[in-house]
């Protein structure tokens, strides 16, 4: 039962780690925030950008944050390769570039009230049948370590699943907060 379990659990991450380039409109914040909170269950999800404007190619600095807040000392959570996913929106631009990984599962113990950290780096990528105007965007952001100028959107995707004392994955969670910055 378990190895169904992971075997469909890394089938749906693997589907859900795609890039792509898409002409949605990209999701609409309020005052562009700079921190953005979401809490479900026994969990804490922050994403946090230490700046609301960074210069051209600037290295951006944003990270998440998971902090389990339940009443246990201790959980494990399976996940990809990591549990955060970073898919950006560039507004005046209309390009979405998903967040790209490999899909292994993997175990991660969360201690209550200790925030588990990771930093943002780009993963994107483009294929020959995206437009070329698309391929230049994202080969600039490739080069450069940083975004050309831009209106940006970032919607941190935290998706793990509770293991259980059988270590089973049990519970699936899905928490999505959203942040905006520009580049000037």
């Amino acid at each position: 039962m378990r190895a169904i379990v992971m075997i469909l659990l890394s089938a749906l991450l693997l589907t859900a780690c795609q890039s792509k380039n898409t002409e949605e409109a990209p999701p609409q914040l309020q005052d562009n925030p700079q921190e953005d909170e979401v809490r479900e269950g026994d969990f804490i999800f922050r994403l946090v950008s230490e700046k609301t404007k960074y210069d051209e190619y600037e290295k951006p600095v944003i990270y998440a944050e998971l902090t389990y807040v339940g009443e246990k000392e201790e959980i494990q959570i399976s996940h990809a390769a990591s549990p955060f996913s970073f898919p950006i929106h560039e507004k005046n631009r209309g390009y979405t570039i998903d967040y790209v990984m490999n899909t292994p599962l993997l175990l991660t113990d969360l201690k209550r009230g200790e925030p588990y950290r990771e930093y943002y780096g780009f993963a994107g990528g483009y294929s020959d049948k995206d437009a070329e105007a698309y391929a230049e965007f994202v080969q600039s952001i490739i080069e450069h370590g940083g975004f050309p100028r831009g209106k940006y959107t970032m919607e941190g995707d935290a998706n793990f699943s509770i293991v259980d004392d059988s270590n089973t994955s049990e519970k699936e969670m899905n928490m999505q907060p959203q942040i905006g910055f520009d580049v000037e």
